[in-house]
């Protein structure tokens, strides 16, 4: 589902439930994603900031749950205080911050560290990794999915996360995925 954004007829959507990606047609018309929005994220806020409508396509992955309000709605709220803009203005630049984390893994690393930095990314935004344990993905996402976000093959997700299996470092309950803390060493010390 593509979600209506930007401009002056856009929305803000609170995500209650679910993934939304935005992102953008390469020139071979492949949809290439720029950022994942998890629950208690914001999707459109920035957006409907400039009346003219952006070109970035904001869609969802998995089924959603969303609290929606108008564009005049949400400038109301933001022109209430200086208070809440300060707050919203943090947390626009904390969201931008990890924009930019993404476009610049996605575009200027290697598949599987494209792909370990997305896993790592997702836990680490729900608690601290184990170093030395299994760390479950708090965020479960089909290889479709994954293979979308990583601008990889659904095949070549496929046997990455087979391998990571065989060698020990990546296991499946269900549909959760654990990983172990050492598939993210190099990442982690990156970091700092």
């Amino acid at each position: 589902m593509v979600l209506a954004h930007g401009g002056e007829n856009g929305t803000v959507s609170l995500i209650r439930k679910g993934l939304v990606t935005f992102g953008y047609m390469d020139a071979a018309e492949n949809y290439q994603v720029l950022s994942i929005l998890l629950p208690g994220r914001l999707a459109g806020d920035m957006d409907v900031l400039e009346p003219t409508p952006y070109r970035i396509i904001v869609q969802t992955l998995k089924p959603i749950e969303l609290l929606t309000i108008s564009r005049d709605e949400w400038l109301r709220h933001l022109r209430g205080s200086v208070e809440t803009m300060e707050t919203y203005t943090r947390l626009a630049n904390r969201c931008h911050q990890s924009v930019m984390d993404g476009m610049i893994a996605n575009y200027t690393r290697p598949l599987e560290q494209r792909l370990r930095t997305l896993i790592l990314s997702l836990i680490t935004e729900h608690y601290a990794v184990k170093p030395s344990d299994w760390n479950p993905c708090p965020v479960t996402l089909s290889v479709t999915d994954l293979a979308q976000i990583v601008s990889a093959s659904r095949s070549w997700v496929s046997r990455t996360l087979s391998a990571w299996i065989e060698e020990g470092m990546a296991r499946k309950d269900g549909r959760l995925l654990f990983f172990r803390g050492e598939l993210f060493r190099d990442l982690i010390d990156e970091r700092g």
